[in-house]
């Protein structure tokens, strides 16, 4: 129940948190092969093995929509990153990742 997802998107004067729904219980999954895999099916936030790609989705474990908007881009820059891979699911380049715990 600690479990969570969040999302600041650029332009945004808000962090939105999506706590775990309880709806399953597959809040991560890694492995060597595949990767990291944050919720199930549809995962909130899915990166490659290299750590270089990932996807994010509307997700049943959190409740939560796809966490990155192709449609928000930084002031300046020519283009997103972020391609839509359908209705729901969002590519993008991984730039840094961070991992933290709250006591």
């Amino acid at each position: 129940e600690d479990a969570f997802v969040f999302r600041s998107l650029i332009g945004g004067t808000e962090t939105e948190v999506w706590p775990w729904s309880g709806g399953n219980e597959m809040l991560l999954d890694a492995s060597e092969l595949h990767g990291l895999c944050f919720g199930s099916q549809n995962a909130a936030v899915f990166i490659n093995k290299d750590m270089t790609r990932c996807t994010s989705s509307s997700s049943a474990t959190f409740g939560s929509p796809m966490l990155v908007s192709p449609h928000r881009v930084a002031e300046g820059a020519a283009a997103s990153s972020v391609q839509e891979c359908g209705k729901e699911t969002a590519d993008f380049e991984l730039v840094a990742f961070e991992v933290f715990a709250l006591q």
